[in-house]
């Protein structure tokens, strides 16, 4: 029996360009071990960077390792960690957790890499898997189903540096990101959440949500908040008694969550109103696909009707969409495209302000409706090697998405947004040449109205221009 009592919590880089959010899911992790009398020291790459002495320093007297990882960069990140922990201590066990490994089990739990393996929520796994390694237990399998028996606690926020990952937004000057639940019930085929989870869905009640909200606000003062939830609408009553409570509390925040469409069309207007009045300013939703044949095919159990159908309540109640859209998928990808080109057109048409954020249908498992035309790893540590190691919706590519595909994307994309720069208020809209901009909107609204998309040389470089000059003056009076 061991009285080891510290363990690592890690968190590898999932991006090189900014934009990482509170590792809420090592937070509340730490919290359950905590309460079981463990030490916690997380490691967040995005911000820590432990030279090999530091790291050694640092896993000295662990009782065990936990690396948390999605598909892609992160992963990579994850094995090269998973193997510089190996050569400083090959005796520390290394456990396993996240949508990667909870995709991808048992070929994880194959590696010298992994001791253990958990799927879903980790909360109870972890202590379980802490209390056994301590008592010299040995498990006879090394993939752990997670389970969530003890609800899911809040955060151990004194555990990082908060202010660090405080943000300015469009939300706000200091915005932070909460989770209020895990999984998802519903079947689309090519999603990662629903089989992470097994179709589960679990949350935290509405006075602990309140209780993280008030903390926020008071503690740090913050003004806009992120809910991270993949599915916090899936219990309407829930969402809406905190928004009673918000208002209740009288909370001045703008907050944002991702929806379903049909969700919300469920509400009722007064519903919508109470949502609203209480900060709710941007949904993010997917739509996925125009062709309502993909949207058969991925399980997405919504039509083209339903999302312009929710545009106009989104309209008619001043809540900004963000809409999330994957295109080319297989087998006839330019069809998939140009639906959901024609359906970008009429989303924009009914609400200006909304962004459309266009990703490249990207599978992730074998469970994936259209996975036959990937080749995925046959080892864990194939997944740190090129082309896994940048595996992304945004990155990737794919023998049924060719070249001319990709540029018919980058092309629209371009034009979309550029006819919409002021709309959608994602960019500086006033700076200095900020003539280049009101010489680009004209440009580019001509070529949307006309749906002209090819070869934008000419809007790339007025955006660039204006931009680089923006963000150059910038810097000359941060340095001053």
């Amino acid at each position: 029996m061991s009285n080891r009592k510290k363990i690592i919590l890690i968190q590898p880089r999932a991006t090189l360009h900014g934009g990482f959010r509170t590792p809420l899911n090592l937070l509340q992790l730490a919290s359950a071990l905590r309460n079981d009398n463990y030490e916690i020291k997380i490691i967040d790459y995005h911000i820590d960077k432990p030279s090999n002495h530091e790291l050694r320093e640092l896993l000295n007297g662990a009782l065990f390792a936990g690396i948390s990882s999605f598909t892609g960069l992160q992963s990579a990140e994850a094995i090269r960690i998973a193997k510089q922990i190996k050569t400083i201590n090959p005796e520390l066990p290394l456990v396993w957790g996240g949508y990667h490994p909870s995709l991808w089990p048992k070929l994880a739990a194959k590696s010298d890499l992994a001791n253990y393996v958990v799927t879903g929520p980790g909360e109870d796994a972890v202590v379980n898997i802490a209390r056994s390694i301590q008592n010299g237990e040995i498990s006879e399998s090394k993939i752990i189903n997670g389970n969530l028996n003890n609800g899911i606690p809040s955060p151990a926020l004194d555990l990082i540096d908060f202010e660090k990952y405080i943000v300015k937004t469009l939300m706000g000057n200091r915005v932070a990101n909460i989770h209020t639940s895990y999984g998802c019930p519903y079947s689309c085929a090519f999603c990662a959440v629903n089989k992470s989870f097994d179709h589960k869905w679990i949350s935290k009640p509405p006075e602990q949500v309140m209780d993280e909200i008030l903390f926020l606000t008071g503690r740090f003062g913050i003004d806009g908040i992120e809910f991270l939830d993949n599915s916090p609408f899936v219990q309407p009553s829930r969402m809406l008694e905190i928004a009673e409570q918000i208002l209740r509390h009288d909370i001045r925040i703008k907050w944002m969550s991702m929806a379903r469409a049909d969700e919300l069309l469920n509400y009722s207007d007064d519903e919508w109103r109470l949502l609203v009045n209480s900060g709710f300013s941007r949904v993010f939703v997917g739509i996925e696909s125009g062709d309502d044949d993909i949207l058969s095919g991925i399980l997405k159990d919504e039509s083209q009707n339903q999302f312009l159908e929710f545009a106009e309540k989104c309209y008619m109640h001043g809540l900004i969409p963000d809409y999330s859209i994957t295109l080319g998928y297989p087998p006839n990808p330019q069809k998939d495209i140009e639906r959901s080109f024609n359906l970008i057109r009429k989303l924009k048409s009914i609400t200006p302000s909304g962004t459309v954020m266009l990703y490249r249908y990207t599978p992730y498992s074998t469970d994936d409706a259209y996975a036959s035309h990937a080749m995925f790893p046959d080892t864990w540590e194939g997944w740190g090697e090129p082309p896994w190691d940048t595996h992304s919706l945004t990155g990737s590519k794919s023998d049924w998405l060719n070249n001319s595909h990709i540029r018919k994307i980058r092309e629209f994309q371009t034009v979309l947004s550029c006819a919409h720069y002021r709309e959608e208020n994602v960019y500086p809209q006033n700076g200095k040449c900020s003539w280049l901009v009101g010489l680009m909107i004209p440009i580019a609204k001509y070529r949307w109205r006309n749906g002209i998309y090819s070869t934008p040389y000419e809007l790339r470089a007025l955006r660039r221009a204006f931009l680089e000059i923006n963000h150059a003056t910038r810097r000359k009076i941060i340095a001053k």
